[in-house]
């Protein structure tokens, strides 16, 4: 069972101690091993595991690796070569790990919320097409992140200033605020269960 080797840059010492962020890690280890399986929790950076003594590694709370992309790619790339069996594969992690997937969705015709890359997509064009959209604020964050690290939420006449390489820009959608997100979790292809996600009151990430 993979985790995070340490709370990533963007967590605060008043946020969640790990042992809460790691809860259902643990319990899962606890019923697998009552089942008679052979299992723990490892950090997947630093902790010096042969990992070929492993039959499977199921990634988990890696909340960190959006720190070392990297090196977390590194490791799963590792424990493939070494014979340990990942959950999910590596080349779908690394297609997931960076958001500008959107954009490769995008281009294949599937309905999205509109994406534009900063230092791809020209800042006044970018800025042209969410007015177009009529949006009024939109949302920028990074292509390698999550739990809301590093978005921002800006003004659509000021999104040009704002704007850095590799920051994502979308208009910011009102009913993420009072609808929420739906996540379809999916197990060997076959529809598992759904999962609402809503932001915090008075927050608009989810």
């Amino acid at each position: 069972m993979l985790q995070g080797a340490q709370l990533p840059s963007h967590v605060t010492p008043d946020m969640l101690h790990s042992d809460v962020l790691y809860a259902d890690e643990a319990m899962l280890v606890a019923e697998l091993n009552a089942r008679g399986a052979r299992a723990e929790q490892l950090p997947w950076k630093g902790n010096g595991s042969d990992w070929g003594a492993y039959d499977a590694a199921i990634i988990r709370a890696t909340f960190d690796y959006i720190d070392d992309r990297d090196g977390f790619l590194g490791t799963l790339a590792a424990m493939e070569a070494a014979g340990c069996r990942v959950f999910n594969p590596l080349e779908v992690v690394r297609w997931n790990s960076d958001k500008r997937y959107l954009l490769e969705i995008a281009s294949k015709g599937i309905a999205t919320v509109p994406t534009w890359l900063a230092g791809c997509d020209a800042p006044d064009a970018i800025r042209g097409s969410l007015e177009e959209l009529g949006a009024e604020e939109a949302v920028l964050k990074p292509a390698v992140g999550a739990g809301g690290a590093g978005v921002r939420r800006v003004a659509v006449r000021e999104v040009e200033q704002a704007l850095a390489p590799g920051l994502l820009v979308q208009p910011l959608l009102e009913s993420v605020m009072t609808e929420g997100e739906w996540s379809f979790v999916y197990v060997d292809g076959a529809f598992s269960h759904t999962l609402r996600k809503l932001p915090a009151d008075g927050d608009y990430r989810v």
